[in-house]
């Protein structure tokens, strides 16, 4: 529904709500859609603790989504297909880069992940084709398949000490890439 640009949810509907076109469960706690044809910036209320799965995938008109650290949970390509967003603030209650959560996310630059993420799941940048620069956290343990598959624009990538396994394509068709530091800690590449 790319022409979908208005969402609203009747007052009296005991389990969902809507706010500027985005759809919440009735306390908004839970973010769980935002219209594909939404434009501008999004702005989650303090109130979500969790940002279900695909809740703004393919929103290609969505400049910007500023997520409050109220965030501690955030579903799997929550934001596959987000074009025109250059950067995007990760909340510090956040352990864990699911699958597939920046897929596509042609117009990210630069990714800072906070202290506390452990883990990157598979496809978390895949097609971040702009993607210039990426801070991995001390902490990190694994990095999984396909993580930054045809980030083309990256062109260094330090893989922090503590890091055990790097999953098969991890960095295929980073075309731009220069170095990449591995660390003591690292036990498994691929398989």
């Amino acid at each position: 529904c790319t022409n979908l640009t208005s969402v609203e949810v009747d007052q009296k509907n005991p389990i969902y709500s809507s706010y500027n076109n985005v759809i919440y469960d009735k306390n908004k706690t839970k973010l769980i859609r935002c219209s594909e044809g939404y434009s501008g910036d999004v702005v989650i209320p303090n109130t979500v603790k969790s940002i279900d799965a695909w809740a703004f995938a393919y929103c290609e008109k969505v400049n910007s989504i500023n997520v409050p650290n109220t965030v501690d949970n955030i579903g799997e390509y929550a934001f596959c297909g987000c074009r025109k967003i250059t950067k995007i603030n990760i909340p510090s209650k956040l352990t864990s880069i699911p699958n597939g959560l920046f897929d596509k996310c042609k117009g990210l630059t630069n990714v800072v992940l906070p202290k506390g993420i452990n883990s990157i799941g598979e496809n978390a940048f895949y097609y971040c084709s702009s993607l210039e620069r990426i801070d991995l956290p001390m902490g990190l343990k694994t990095i999984g398949d396909s993580a930054f598959y045809n980030c083309s624009f990256l062109k260094e990538l330090i893989i922090p000490e503590g890091v055990t396994s790097i999953g098969y394509y991890a960095c295929c068709g980073c075309t731009s890439l220069e170095k990449i530091t591995l660390p003591k800690s690292l036990t498994r590449i691929g398989g």
